[in-house]
């Protein structure tokens, strides 16, 4: 994939996992091969930046022999499988639901049938417990409930539509991602799931699916299991069964090979095995006692890493900008670190208060955020309790008027 910094190179963990030794593999391709940038992105992937074509393939050897890539690149691009990090950890969780994402995952790479799905068509899975997946969005969602039965919700359809078990939930997904796939054969219109339940309705969708057989009556109302804040699980969490989880975020997403490697070398130390990746732009260390999850947090914060989840960082969503976006004209992360410390320490879990934007895309926030500055020609544009395409309050400001604008004349207090 290009972008303005070279090609980027998607890492997508199977099960929102990596061993040490695969984590620490990417960091050194990262720093051969790329321009030592990695993103963490909002559906649980990591991104290598700055390839160049000279280096493509020796990187692409390098991520393969760890493990990391699929068949081919329609096979990768099907398996958008998003879960509940913690699957398979946290006691206070519904079940296990690590087999039924196991095989969501590699049915779907192998349905060649699907290959005109949207790139980023997907599924989640939540298995509740102490990081539920909340709002993340997905064209097919499961939620687990009570009795071990999982909701079956549809993007643009809040209540749930039927019930399914973990075993039926691949092929449901599978029923449900063809009706999608030959419903925009005859409108070519349709972008992704919500806008086919706009058009024809959920019940419609799961008809023409055939799902017949496959699920159950739907579970009494109720809303997907919640969490609060931009980022969960930051810092020290302990688990049921006593151990700790570290959760550690890099600001706005972005941290370099050197900082990777940082945190591979100190978990180590620290007695951890894998990582977790997780679609809030941050990684989980699981399985560390309560002095070594101390260990690694002061290990990460020297390296420049958020281990704080009452860090200002964690409020602000900022794109790569200028730096890494051909759309971009704007050194957006150095104005939104700036832009940061006018927040001042936060309420740990408090959401986004501001997205920094290089462009009106808004691909780093696209909901709405109560603050937004949209950048163009090294100008700032506001939005008040808007999206970046929305209409501005203000606009022309350089960066310190936009500083200025955010200090002196908005309650930031307004925005816990």
């Amino acid at each position: 994939m290009a972008s303005g910094d070279g090609l980027i190179l998607r890492v997508k963990p199977r099960g929102a996992a990596l061993t040490l030794r695969q984590a620490g593999g990417i960091a050194a391709v990262a720093a051969r091969h790329g321009n030592g940038l990695l993103d963490l992105t909002t559906r649980a992937n990591l991104q290598v930046r700055g390839v160049s074509e000279a280096r493509l393939a020796a990187a692409t050897v390098e991520l393969d022999a760890l493990g990391l890539l699929d068949a081919d690149a329609g096979a990768e691009g099907r398996r958008n499988v998003l879960a509940s990090p913690l699957m398979g950890l946290d006691p206070s969780a519904a079940g296990d639901i690590r087999a039924a994402v196991a095989s969501l995952e590699e049915r779907f790479a192998a349905a060649t049938a699907l290959a005109a799905l949207p790139s980023k068509f997907g599924v989640a899975v939540c298995g509740g417990g102490l990081l539920p997946l909340g709002a993340v969005a997905a064209d097919i969602r499961f939620d687990a409930g009570p009795d071990w039965r999982f909701a079956l919700r549809l993007d643009g359809e809040d209540a749930a539509l039927a019930a399914a078990t973990p075993d039926a939930m691949p092929e449901v997904a599978l029923r449900l991602a063809a009706a999608f796939v030959a419903a925009r054969r005859r409108d070519p219109g349709l972008r992704r799931m919500r806008d086919l339940v706009a058009a024809e309705g959920a019940a419609a969708v799961c008809g023409a699916a055939g799902l017949d057989g496959l699920v159950g009556v739907a579970p009494p109302p109720g809303g997907a299991a919640a969490h609060r804040g931009a980022a969960p699980g930051i810092g020290a969490l302990v688990l049921g069964d006593g151990t700790t989880v570290l959760g550690v975020a890099a600001a706005f997403g972005r941290l370099d090979a050197g900082q990777l490697d940082a945190l591979v070398t100190a978990a180590r130390r620290a007695g951890a095995a894998a990582l977790r990746v997780t679609p809030w732009r941050a990684l989980l260390v699981p399985g560390l006692s309560a002095p070594g999850a101390s260990g690694l947090a002061a290990s990460c914060a020297d390296a420049g890493l958020v281990v704080d989840p009452a860090d200002p960082r964690l409020r602000v969503a900022a794109c790569t900008g200028a730096a890494g976006c051909a759309r971009g004209s704007t050194p957006v992360l150095d104005h939104a670190a700036r832009f940061a410390g006018l927040l001042g320490p936060g309420q740990a879990g408090a959401g986004i208060a501001l997205h920094v934007s290089g462009c009106a895309k808004g691909c780093a926030h696209p909901g709405a955020a109560p603050l937004t500055l949209v950048a163009a020609a090294g100008r700032y544009a506001l939005v008040a309790d808007g999206t970046a395409g929305d209409e501005p309050v203000a606009a022309g400001l350089d960066p310190e008027e936009a500083r200025r604008l955010l200090k002196t004349t908005l309650r930031w207090d307004r925005h816990p």
